[in-house]
This record gives structure tokens, C-alpha cells and sequence, in this order.
């Protein structure tokens, strides 16, 4: 912090800044707080996502199971094969308090039977059930990372709010107030002298 001359004008100036810089840590408390509570709603919606796939995965190894022994492995890929595509993600951003938190919403991967690139009446029931049931567990894996990304975003943004106010808290306050105390009782002090050599100017004149 800069080194100011004890005069009244600059302490008037280290006390604005104390409460300046207050009213900063109290703004940047309440982004904290309001970025914990959004935190702690997605926290809750990833263990819902979480929960949400796991049933998925256990409800697709039925049907992936019967596919197998329908079809094959190298018939299975087959299929595999002729579905196969590109998968749209379209990012987005959030604002909370001024600040952007990024992730991203992926594009419906669930299709229609004869939306798949193979014929289903061909294929046979058991390969159609399991590719609608692994189409259910990848969108919920997609939905679930994304959930994944805005708690790492939130967190990092927490992490950076919490440092600067451990920083005013910590260090530029304090320091500011250690300032003021310096050029108050400088200035009490320099009063005090003036007052002495006032008092001696009197005495010397009423001799």
C-alpha cells in the first residue's frame, strides 16, 4: 500500500477507501452466497442424474443381452454400424451475478424405430428394444456431464469469489485500517506539538 503523508485530507481519503472497500467484501459475500446455493442445487441434480443412470444401465443390459444372443456379436455391430452419427451439443451460459457459467445442453439422441439406419422389422425386436434403451443411457450420460461441468464451473467461480475476500478480509483492510491509526495519531500528535508551541508563544509574549 502506498505511503501517505499524515495530513487530514489524505486521512479522510484511507477512510473512504475502508468503506469502499466494506461495501466490496459485502457484494462479493453475497455473490459467494448465491453461487453456493445455485452449487448445492446442481449437487442435487447430479445425484439425481447419477441415480437416473444407473437404472438406465441396469435396464438396457436386459435387452443388450437378448440382442446378443439374437443376433451375435458381429451382428450386433453391425447394426451398430449402420446407426451410427454425429451428435449435436449446443453450449450455453448462465449468468449469476454477473457471471458466466458454461455448459452445454446435448441434442435428443432418442429415435424412432425406423430413424436408426437399419431396418427394424429386419433387425428384430431385441436389437430395436436395446438401441432405444442405450439411446435412454447416453442421453442421460450427456445430461449428466453437463451437470458434471456447471459444478466445476460454479466451484472454480466459489474458489475465486472466496479468495478475494479472504484477501480483503485478510490483508488490504486490515492494512487500510493499520493506515488510518498511523495518520490519526500522527496527526494527534502533531496537534499536540502545535498546541505546546502555541502555549509556549503565549507565555513568551505575556512575559
Amino acid at each position: 500500500m502506498e505511503r501517505l503523508p499524515s495530513t487530514r485530507q489524505n486521512l479522510l481519503k484511507v477512510r473512504r477507501r475502508i468503506i469502499l472497500a466494506g461495501e466490496g467484501l459485502s457484494l462479493l459475500k453475497k455473490k459467494r452466497e448465491a453461487l453456493v446455493r445455485t452449487f448445492l442445487s446442481h449437487v442435487t441434480e447430479r445425484v439425481r442424474y447419477h441415480d437416473l443412470m444407473e437404472k438406465a444401465g441396469r435396464e438396457a443390459a436386459g435387452p443388450l443381452a437378448g440382442a446378443l444372443a439374437a443376433e451375435g456379436l458381429s451382428g450386433l455391430a453391425t447394426y451398430g454400424w449402420a446407426a451410427r452419427r454425429e451428435l449435436a451439443l449446443d453450449v450455453k451460459k448462465e449468468v449469476i451475478w454477473g457471471v458466466e457459467v458454461a455448459t452445454f445442453q446435448p441434442a435428443a439422441i432418442r429415435r424412432e424405430f425406423r430413424g436408426r439406419g437399419f431396418d427394424p422389422d429386419g433387425a428384430g425386436v431385441e436389437v430395436s428394444l436395446a438401441a432405444g434403451k442405450f439411446e435412454e443411457l447416453l442421453q442421460l450420460i450427456f445430461e449428466t456431464a453437463a451437470s458434471e461441468i456447471r459444478l466445476r464451473n460454479l466451484g472454480e467461480e466459489i474458489r475465486k469469489t472466496s479468495r478475494r475476500i479472504n484477501a480483503l478480509e485478510g490483508i488490504l483492510i486490515p492494512a487500510m485500517e493499520t493506515r488510518e491509526k498511523k495518520v490519526s495519531e500522527a496527526l494527534e500528535e502533531s496537534e499536540r506539538d502545535e498546541r505546546q508551541r502555541y502555549k509556549g508563544l503565549i507565555k513568551r509574549r505575556g512575559r
